[in-house]
C-alpha cells in the first residue's frame, strides 16, 4: 500500500510517499554491493572501474551517456543538413606509428599479429574549395546550435578571435586561457634609459620588459607571499622577481632606487 509519508523528505523525489507490504517473499539472495547505486557514493575510481557496469546504473552517469548521445545526433544531423557524408573511420586498425598512442588486441584469426584500437572519438572534417572563415564558420555554427539545443544558453557568433601576434604579445602563449585574466602589459617605454641593468639589457638584446597587474593584490600579498612567488619564478629558470606595490599614498618597488615615484605609478 503507497501512502503518504508523515515526515516527507524533500531530498529525495519519493520523500512523500512510503510503502508497506503486507507480506514478503524472498526469492534469493545477494551480497552487499562492492559499490551502492547512487551518485553521492564516495568511491575511489578504480573501484568504480572494476565494477563498471554498477557505476554506469547510476543516475548521474545515466545522464551522461543520454547527454552523449544527444551531442552524437545532434553532429550528425547539422553536417547532413551542411552536405557532409559520414565515412566511418575502422576502430580496429592496422599500427602506424604516427597520431595518438593506441590499445594493441591480439588477433584470433592470426596468431602473433594484433590490431590497433583507436582510443578516441573526433569530429574530422574534409572541405574543398574554401578558405579559413569557411571552415570556422562552419565549426561556430555547430557550437551555436548544440549550446543552444542541448543546453539552452546562447552563444554569440562569430566568437572572439585573436592573431597568433596578440595571444603571444597579451597571454605569452599561441593557446590562452582568456579566463585567467593576467595580460602582459608591455613597459619598454616606461623603463627605457632607467639604469636597472636587468631591463636595459633585455632591452639592448631587442627584448621586452613586461609586468603583470594583479588588481588588489597589494592588500593580499604580503612580503612573505612575494618571496614565495619570487622562488616559483626562479623554479622555472627565471633569475628573479621584481615587484611594485601600488600604495594609497606612494608606490613601493625591489627597484626603488632606479625609478621615481612617478615612473612607478
Amino acid at each position: 500500500t503507497v501512502r503518504e509519508r508523515t515526515a516527507k523528505n524533500e531530498n529525495l523525489s519519493t520523500g512523500d510517499i512510503e510503502v508497506f507490504a503486507d507480506d514478503l517473499i524472498i526469492y534469493s539472495e545477494s551480497d552487499t554491493p562492492p559499490i551502492y547505486v547512487k551518485d553521492d557514493d564516495n568511491v575511489d575510481d578504480n573501484l568504480r572501474l572494476k565494477y563498471r557496469y554498477l557505476d554506469l546504473r547510476k543516475l548521474k552517469m545515466q545522464r551522461n551517456m543520454a547527454f552523449r548521445h544527444k551531442v552524437t545526433k545532434l553532429a550528425r544531423d547539422y553536417f547532413d543538413e551542411n552536405g557532409f557524408t559520414e565515412i566511418e573511420t575502422p576502430m580496429l586498425i592496422k599500427s602506424t606509428p604516427e597520431g595518438a598512442r593506441d590499445y594493441v588486441v591480439p588477433s584470433r584469426v592470426y596468431p602473433g599479429s594484433f590490431y590497433a584500437l583507436p582510443e578516441f572519438t573526433q569530429i574530422d572534417l574534409e572541405m574543398s574549395f574554401v578558405d579559413m572563415d569557411d571552415v570556422i564558420d562552419m565549426q561556430e555554427g555547430f557550437l551555436k546550435r548544440l549550446f543552444k539545443e542541448l543546453m539552452n544558453v546562447e552563444i554569440k557568433t562569430p566568437l572572439p578571435r585573436l592573431t597568433w601576434k596578440e595571444a603571444m604579445e597579451r597571454y605569452g602563449s599561441d593557446k590562452p586561457d582568456i579566463r585567467f585574466g593576467f595580460e602582459l602589459k608591455k613597459l619598454n617605454d616606461v623603463v627605457a634609459g632607467c639604469g636597472f641593468k636587468v631591463f636595459t639589457d633585455a632591452l639592448a638584446a631587442g627584448g621586452d620588459v613586461r609586468g603583470i597587474c594583479i588588481d588588489g593584490g597589494s592588500d593580499k600579498f604580503s612580503r612573505k607571499d612575494i618571496d614565495k612567488l619570487t622562488e616559483s619564478a626562479r623554479s622555472y629558470g627565471a633569475k628573479g622577481l621584481v615587484w611594485i606595490r601600488a600604495g594609497e599614498e606612494e608606490f613601493n618597488s625591489s627597484v626603488n632606487k632606479f625609478f621615481t615615484q612617478q615612473q612607478l605609478a
